[in-house]
């Protein structure tokens, strides 16, 4: 992936995880239009491992995931992928 594509879809996800680009927030001018994944192909799988701490609790939560190769219309310049996990 070039440079400057790879910044623009580390920048996309960034704004993704923050809410932005309505991915988070349901704004995107396309939440009546379908995400489609390619459940046929061969998935991408890896492992999670990640903590939250709210006041004195954490909570952690380790899984393990396939990641589909998907279309998102919100997301016409950026790969899309629809993950599932097991606990």
């Amino acid at each position: 992936m070039p440079g400057s594509a790879r910044a623009q879809g580390m920048d996309q996800l960034s704004q993704l995880l923050s809410g932005g680009l309505g991915g988070l927030t349901g704004n995107s001018g396309q939440a009546s239009a379908p995400i489609a994944v390619q459940r046929n192909a061969p998935p991408y799988t890896g492992m999670f491992s990640g903590k939250t701490t709210t006041g004195s609790e954490t909570k952690s939560l380790d899984a393990k995931f396939a990641c589909y190769p998907a279309h998102d219309p919100a997301f016409e310049q950026a790969d899309a992928f629809v993950c599932y996990a097991a606990q």
